[in-house]
């Protein structure tokens, strides 16, 4: 993998997730595939957590392609299950996303 990660407007946490009221206010991530010659960019605003599961429990991320690349991903939180993202891509299901178990 050759790719390069980096914030295009700063990233602001509010809360704890202890507290149940982790919330990402503002940010945006960029991903480029520097190989592939293409982008992806998310804004984070509106991601939540609460006290009862390390993963985001709420709202969607969807990266915009663009490059060599087009069209988007939407990972969606708000299943209802903690560690569960549902994953689509230009609005087809490519599924279910079981998330990594909490340390």
């Amino acid at each position: 993998f050759d790719h390069s990660v980096t914030t295009t407007a700063p990233i602001v946490v509010t809360g704890t997730r202890l507290g149940g009221n982790r919330v990402i206010s503002s940010g945006t991530i960029q991903v480029d595939h520097n190989l592939a010659k293409f982008s992806s960019s998310a804004s984070l605003a509106g991601l939540t957590w609460d006290a009862s599961c390390c993963h985001p429990t709420s709202r969607s991320l969807t990266f915009a392609f663009g490059g060599t690349e087009s069209g988007s991903i939407t990972i969606d939180y708000a299943s209802g299950t903690c560690g569960e993202a549902k994953i689509t891509k230009n609005g087809e299901s490519l599924g279910t996303l079981e998330l990594p178990g909490c340390e």
